[in-house]
């Protein structure tokens, strides 16, 4: 069920490691949660599939215990914006 509500905790922000020393090279410059956790705003212009899917992905996250997404109707309060992404036609090549 999404939450309007603050957690009355720090935000959780992705952080960015520049320095190697302590990380080997997959993890060294790249964002990482101080919290495995964030909250989700969806925003994908009432697509209901879109919505459905979002959901159903952040539940089988959240099942593994790994990561812990929580659905927001705030989205100033979202560590994570989820949004539609209209496809990009690409000309066709007319051939004579």
């Amino acid at each position: 069920m999404p939450s309007s509500e603050s957690d009355n905790q720090q935000p959780n922000q992705p952080v960015t490691s520049n320095s190697s020393e302590g990380q080997n090279q997959e993890t060294s410059g790249k964002q990482t949660w101080n919290q495995a956790k964030a909250n989700v705003f969806i925003d994908t212009s009432n697509n209901d599939e879109l919505v459905t899917a979002t959901r159903e992905a952040m539940n089988s996250w959240n099942k593994t215990g790994a990561f812990t997404f929580k659905e927001t109707t705030n989205k100033n309060e979202a560590n994570i914006v989820v949004q539609q992404v209209l496809p990009v036609l690409q000309p066709q090549a007319i051939i004579h």
